[in-house]
């Protein structure tokens, strides 16, 4: 994550299109699924800033895709995925 900023602003952008305001709306659940890094993988401090990035967006709740997991619709549904956790 280069900006904490411009992510956020990225992540608005996509939740005010996919999911407009209405009135008693409930917040959307993000699935963010990160990109591989390296060995060592993304750290603590990553993985708090791209869940607030999220949360900011006007998530719900968000859960962090692990890079190496395959996923698809009926696995996104089920929730069976490797969830990255933060510290």
């Amino acid at each position: 994550m280069g900006d904490f900023f411009s992510v956020e602003k990225c992540f608005k952008e996509v939740v005010s299109k996919l999911c407009p305001k209405k009135f008693f709306c409930t917040p959307p659940i993000i699935y963010i699924h990160l990109l591989a890094k390296n060995e060592g993988g993304y750290t603590n401090v990553e993985v708090k800033a791209f869940t607030e990035a999220g949360l900011g967006a006007g998530g719900r709740f968000v859960k962090l895709i692990d890079s190496k997991a395959v996923i698809n619709k009926e696995l996104l549904l089920k929730e069976q995925f490797c969830e990255l956790k933060g510290a």
